[in-house]
């Protein structure tokens, strides 16, 4: 498996600012995931109180995020709380560097 995927599935399973954050999402919420870097198609699933990264497209996404590696690496980076981590996601939202 690509580093990258693995490294974003792990951390959706398993750091306990993203466990808790996700906390509140609904069962059976899903994301599409997308990454620049390799071909295919992804989601996120929320199902039994976890976050899974399962390949294959979302069969309804309730939204859709493309992650590149500069991405990845930016916001394991942050060492905080879920609002710091929530700032750096939407920094990497709003930057115009790609």
């Amino acid at each position: 498996m690509d580093p990258y995927v693995e490294q974003l599935r792990r951390h959706f399973l398993e750091h306990p600012v993203w466990v808790k954050a996700a906390e509140g999402i609904k069962e059976g919420a899903s994301s599409q995931v997308f990454f620049s870097h390799i071909e295919g198609e992804w989601h996120l699933l929320r199902k039994e109180g976890r976050s899974l990264l399962l390949e294959g497209p979302s069969p309804d996404p309730d939204v859709a995020f493309c992650f590149t590696p500069a991405a990845i690496d930016r916001i394991f980076s942050v060492d905080g709380n879920m609002g710091d981590f929530a700032v750096e996601l939407l920094d990497c939202v709003a930057s115009e560097d790609p």
